[in-house]
């Protein structure tokens, strides 16, 4: 998971983050390639009673903001606010509750699929003002 790492570059001190040893989404998920949206291998197939799978996207992009922030590479804030924006656009319902498919479409709604989402939404939340 990219948080040990993150955490474990400032805790060293050092000037060269972790960050800089070349971890990106592509290397620790298989991102959509068509569109550039995180997608978990057999995600179509996860059961309603898997609670982890959902939350691995939001710890996932959340982790990768704190890549961002030691070592501010365009393909992380990119792929952040990709992944936000798709959230919002593709992946709730009317109710304003998000599903599991970050590209679409929404499947149902459960706590852990909202923090998911909020995770994705918080992490792009920063990068906006830039």
């Amino acid at each position: 998971m990219a948080g040990g790492p993150a955490a474990g570059g400032r805790r060293a001190g050092g000037t060269r983050p972790i960050a800089d040893a070349a971890l990106g989404p592509q290397t620790t998920a298989a991102p959509d390639a068509k569109h550039g949206i995180l997608l978990e291998p057999g995600e179509q197939n996860t059961a309603r009673s898997d609670g982890d799978r959902p939350q691995f996207k939001g710890i996932f992009l959340r982790n990768l903001y704190d890549f961002y922030r030691q070592s501010p590479r365009p393909a992380y804030s990119e792929f952040i606010g990709d992944n936000a924006r798709s959230v919002w656009a593709n992946n709730r319902n009317s109710s304003n509750q998000f599903g599991l498919h970050r590209a679409g479409p929404f499947d149902y709604a459960d706590a852990s699929r909202q923090s998911s989402a909020q995770d994705a939404l918080n992490a792009a939340v920063p990068l906006a003002a830039n």
